[in-house]
Formats: structure tokens, C-alpha cells, sequence
């Protein structure tokens, strides 16, 4: 069967009769199957992924020493509160409080590159630590090693899932859900 049609309404369709009826052969961008959608998909994706699209690349000509100056003091305000903040969250995950300052750390800096929302709020959570925690326990680690192996690779391969997801678009999901699923779900987090 044909792919899909897409957004553009200017797509052609071509078919070849045969005895058992008209059979699919491509469409006017050349694809002979839904995979080749996915991968024409991917690359315009990837493109759109490229250096002169991130937000540090946008602004940074614009950049003051004024600028400089408040983000410091703004840093330095907000590590007062973070630097305890994710010891504590380390603790709930169960690993030691040095691998809550690394992630507290390492997402401010790679958000701080690569994000472009001055209001988003970046960082460890109670209840993400509780379900990292709650995972790794069902495991059964032998050692303080082993658990924080697990608990590190737990959340490099949520992350890597989180950005297939962004790249190939799903965020669009979230706008299914009615708000009152939404308050629910945010109220029995906390």
C-alpha cells in the first residue's frame, strides 16, 4: 500500500495495473516505500539538528558584558540552592552526593548551551531520584558500584529515549491529554 500522505497536497501517487489490480510503485518525491519517508524524514530532521540552530549560536553575538555579569550572579545564586538540592537528590536515588553535584552540574551547563528557555527550571527532582532509586533496587545490586552503574546507565538510556523522541517530534503527544490528567498526574508526583 502507498505511504501515508503528508502535509503537502501536491504529492502525485503512481500505480502500475496488474492482474490482481493497481499496485503501488511511488510517490513524486521518488519514495518506493514508507521507509523511504523515514529516512527523507530523518535527514530534513538531523539538518534542522545542525550548529547554526542552537540557541548559544543565536545569541552569543549578542552577547554584553553586562550580560555576563548578572548571568555570574545569577549562577552563583542559584548553585546556593542546587548544590544542596542535588546531594539530597543523590541520597534519594540511593548513590553517594557526589553523582547528585555532577548531574545537577552537567544538565545546568548542557542546557545552558543547548536551551532556549530562560524560565525552564533544569536539574535532578525528588521523583525522578524515588524511581531511579526504586528500579535499581529491583535489580538487586551486590555493590555500591554496581548500583551506581545501573543508576547511571538507567539514565543515559532514558535520555538517549527522551531525544529520539524530540527529534522525531512526539512531544506532540502531550497535547492529547486533557488538563485535568495532567493536574493529576503533576499532584500525585508531588
Amino acid at each position: 500500500s502507498p505511504p501515508a500522505d503528508s502535509d503537502d497536497d501536491s504529492r502525485v501517487h503512481r500505480y502500475r495495473l496488474s492482474p490482481d489490480g493497481p499496485e503501488f510503485i511511488e510517490d513524486s518525491h521518488g519514495e518506493k516505500t514508507w521507509w523511504d519517508r523515514v529516512r527523507r524524514t530523518a535527514r530534513r530532521e538531523w539538518a534542522s539538528l545542525g550548529p547554526s540552530h542552537w540557541p548559544l549560536v543565536q545569541w552569543a553575538g549578542r552577547y554584553s558584558r553586562e550580560s555576563f555579569i548578572l548571568d555570574v550572579v545569577s549562577g552563583l545564586s542559584s548553585a546556593v540552592a542546587s548544590i544542596p538540592q542535588g546531594m539530597a537528590y543523590a541520597v534519594l536515588a540511593k548513590v553517594p552526593p557526589i553523582y547528585g553535584l555532577y548531574s545537577t552540574t552537567l544538565s545546568v551547563l548542557v542546557y545552558g548551551l543547548l536551551g532556549s528557555s530562560a524560565f525552564l527550571s533544569v536539574g535532578p527532582v525528588a521523583q525522578v531520584n524515588i524511581l531511579i532509586a526504586q528500579q535499581v533496587d529491583g535489580l538487586n545490586p551486590t555493590s555500591e558500584a554496581e548500583r551506581i552503574r545501573l543508576s547511571v546507565a538507567l539514565s543515559l538510556v532514558t535520555g538517549l529515549l527522551l531525544v529520539l523522541l524530540s527529534i522525531f517530534r512526539f512531544g506532540f503527544i502531550s497535547k492529547l491529554m486533557s488538563w485535568p490528567v495532567m493536574t493529576g498526574f503533576l499532584a500525585a508526583s508531588a
